[in-house]
C-alpha cells in the first residue's frame, strides 16, 4: 500500500472504501486462479490539481480487451462503475499487462457539515 494521509468527509471515504472492497474482492477471485500467488496494489494519493487517485492494481492474469470488463458488466463492475462515476462524480480507467489496474480520480468534494 502506498497510502497518503488526505483528510476527506466521510461522504467520500465510505464509497471509496467500498470501492477498494469491490477491486481486491475482484483482483482475488479472477486474477488469481488456479491457486496463482500474486500481489494486489493500493495506492491513494493527492494530485498537483487537488484531485484524488485511487489506484488498485495486481499482477494476475488480466483480461485480453479492457472494453472486455464493460461488455461483462457483472454486478461487480456495475457496483465500481456506480460508486467511481455516480457517487464520486470520478473518472475510471482500466489498463492491462500485466494484470489488470483500476484507477479512479475524483475532486476532493468538500461538504457542509451536519447537523
Amino acid at each position: 500500500m502506498d497510502i497518503e494521509d488526505i483528510n476527506v468527509s466521510i461522504d467520500t471515504a465510505i464509497p471509496c472504501g467500498l470501492l477498494v472492497d469491490e477491486l481486491v474482492s475482484n483482483a482475488l477471485k479472477h486474477a488469481f486462479r488456479t491457486g496463482r500467488r500474486g500481489t494486489i496494489a493500493i495506492a491513494l494519493s493527492l494530485d498537483s490539481d487537488g484531485a484524488i487517485s485511487l489506484k488498485v492494481c495486481d499482477n494476475g492474469i488480466g483480461v485480453l480487451d479492457i472494453a472486455e470488463i464493460e461488455r461483462r458488466m457483472k454486478m461487480g463492475s456495475r457496483t465500481i462503475m456506480g460508486l467511481g462515476e455516480k457517487q464520486l462524480s470520478g473518472r475510471i480507467s482500466f489498463s492491462s499487462g500485466p494484470g489488470l489496474a483500476c484507477e479512479l480520480r475524483f475532486a476532493n468534494q468538500r461538504y457542509a457539515p451536519r447537523i
